[in-house]
């Protein structure tokens, strides 16, 4: 079977608090989306119920960054405090699939212990009426991905969520390029990536790449960390330890956290923010046609 796998899609983003989240995320230059509480169904097959966690999202033309935070401790919480426990940071990697079934098939033939496919929601204001954003994802067995919740996901309302209006960024961001992860040994883990997403991995020096047709991911044990993350620490293994986001202008980019008094480092013409400063996932930034 062939893989309809074919982006990056997102990277969920945990703290404690999401309203500091979002503050750290603003003055990097990103303008989020008002906040939306998740509902979504406890079962594969359950009706969708409202949950206790909320999210406020940077959408970029390609791709977006989630961040994530408990809202209502009363309700389904969905795992947060625990990963919390670990790191706050990023713990959600999302890759986009253009049919959800096609793929609990493919990954059941491939050997892949998977959950099975879960309805998702969220309600979003549009011109001053409620629309619900919807989505199908593949969730795979919790010993699969030690790396977190890692999970493809389907999009049935694309249009409500990558609009116009809400994917332009003082910053110039313009695409989720890469997310990159941490992990005990970088060939066992490219195995098992390169298996759920349909695609190859190469190597690239320490590192293993898996290129989607938009964005890749990369896998770099510790020793390697430094090398494509310069600076990162480890606070666990695995981790999900930073992301590349391509701007329109890295100059541009540079001057803004320049004034906001947002420390960075250069390397091989990227910019580098340190997890400290962006609420526990490294961030480069780097130029938006410098291609993959």
């Amino acid at each position: 079977m062939n893989p309809t796998v074919d982006c990056l899609d997102h990277v969920g983003l945990m703290g404690p608090d999401l309203g500091a989240l979002a503050r750290i995320y603003e003055r990097l230059g990103f303008a989020l989306t008002p906040l939306s509480q998740h509902s979504g169904a406890l079962k594969p097959g359950e009706q969708p119920v409202k949950w206790g966690t909320g999210n406020r999202c940077a959408m970029l033309p390609q791709g977006y960054v989630e961040l994530l935070a408990v809202i209502d401790p009363t309700l389904f919480v969905n795992r947060v405090p625990e990963f919390l426990a670990r790191y706050a940071g990023i713990h959600v990697v999302a890759f986009g699939c253009r049919d959800a079934a096609a793929e609990e098939a493919r990954l059941r033939a491939g050997g892949v212990k998977i959950v099975g496919q879960l309805a998702l929601e969220r309600a979003i204001e549009v011109d001053g009426v409620e629309r619900m954003l919807r989505f199908v994802l593949i969730r795979l067995a919790p010993d699969t991905m030690p790396e977190g919740r890692i999970l493809l996901i389907e999009h049935k309302t694309r249009d409500l969520l990558w609009r116009p209006e809400v994917t332009a960024h003082p910053n110039g961001a313009r695409r989720l390029a890469e997310v990159m992860i941490a992990v005990a040994d970088a060939d066992e883990a490219a195995d098992r990536y390169a298996r759920l997403l349909g695609f190859p991995a190469a190597r690239n020096g320490a590192a293993r790449t898996i290129r989607l047709p938009r964005g890749r991911c990369t896998l770099v044990s510790p020793d390697g960390l430094d090398a494509i993350l310069p600076g990162a620490a480890a606070p666990t293994i695995p981790f999900v330890a930073g992301v590349r986001i391509d701007v329109a202008d890295v100059a541009d980019m540079a001057a803004r956290l320049k004034r906001a008094g947002i420390p960075f480092r250069h390397a091989d013409g990227q910019l580098i923010v340190a997890a400290g400063y962006a609420g526990g996932a490294t961030c480069v930034f780097g130029r938006a046609d410098a291609g993959e």
